[in-house]
């Protein structure tokens, strides 16, 4: 089964040669088991003060790095996972609150990323915006860098399911912390 999620736009967008041809009506699949086709929706929040981006700060552990002393691409997942969580937080619901308290989960669905070029220090900022906010998933865009260069960079899609495995609305006050970073 798939889940219709909608294509990423502004700064996700500008990297669209490296997402797959897109299967229509501007919409890619993302293979999802067990859930039905989500709300191709993307709603706008005018009431929601302008977009700014999340920030946060990340410090490489030497965990993080391979034996040529770059950082592991696989490193990068913990990183942006992180991130999230730090947004999550400033939105209000930590991930284990939102199922404690609210019934969901919002697991990542497509997860890509971009390594332009390598680290030099041992401290990133990884910025965070949110492109697109369906009925049931947004599409987050994260960016890693040092100072002005960017090291890293991932379009991550999320899908809210509710405790029986089925895809729900997003919960209001979810909803509106995301789009207070909207980008």
């Amino acid at each position: 089964m798939t889940i219709t999620v909608a294509e990423p736009s502004g700064a996700a967008a500008a990297h669209a040669h490296v997402h797959p041809p897109s299967c229509g009506h501007g919409m890619r699949r993302a293979p999802l088991l067990g859930l039905p086709p989500a709300d191709r929706t993307v709603e706008s929040h005018a009431s929601v003060s302008p977009a700014v981006a999340f920030e946060t700060t990340v410090k490489l552990r030497f965990y993080d790095m391979d034996r040529a002393g770059m950082v592991f691409h696989g490193a990068y997942t913990r990183i942006f996972q992180d991130a999230f969580e730090d947004l999550m937080e400033e939105v209000g619901h930590v991930e284990k609150q939102l199922e404690d308290e609210l019934g969901v989960r919002v697991p990542v669905v497509d997860h890509r990323m971009r390594f332009p070029a390598p680290p030099e220090g041992d401290e990133l900022t990884v910025e965070v915006t949110v492109p697109e906010i369906g009925e049931a998933s947004a599409t987050f865009h994260l960016q890693a860098r040092e100072g002005e260069r960017t090291v890293a960079e991932a379009d991550i899609t999320r899908v809210c399911i509710g405790e029986d495995g089925e895809a729900t609305p997003i919960p209001e006050p979810v909803r509106q912390g995301w789009a207070k970073h909207r980008g």
